[in-house]
């Protein structure tokens, strides 16, 4: 529908924790330099009109690939190197369940992206 939302790396790493679980772990630097190529072909397949980055990494990987400023703040800003426009969104964990503003701008950022999707 014109709407590619992603995170910076499409799969969620996690770490042993020693007590027979897992846990997620934060992304390193060298699976997001690996990630952004294919990230990159993925937005040229679908050519979106809209690139949503869901949180602080995604805003900072997406940033420098497309050479527009971009924070999660659910501000709009044009990036025509991919021929589209971005917005930055709080990443939907559950550790920013907690965080009632974090809940408000995703829910104001994706009320704005509704008004891109076809009537039915």
């Amino acid at each position: 529908h014109g709407v590619f939302v992603t995170d910076v790396v499409l799969r969620n790493p996690v770490e042993w924790t020693g007590d027979g679980s897992y846990k997620n772990r934060s992304l390193r630097r060298d699976e997001i330099a690996s990630s952004m190529p294919l990230l990159e072909k993925q937005i040229a397949l679908v050519k979106p009109k809209i690139v949503v980055a869901l949180g602080r990494r995604a805003c900072d990987a997406l940033s420098k690939l497309f050479e527009c400023p971009l924070t999660i703040d659910g501000s709009f800003h044009s990036a025509p190197r991919a021929g589209a426009k971005v917005v930055g969104c709080p990443h939907p964990s559950p550790h920013n369940y907690s965080r009632p503003a974090f809940i408000r701008l995703q829910e104001d950022i994706f009320a704005e992206l509704r008004s891109y999707l076809p009537r039915t």
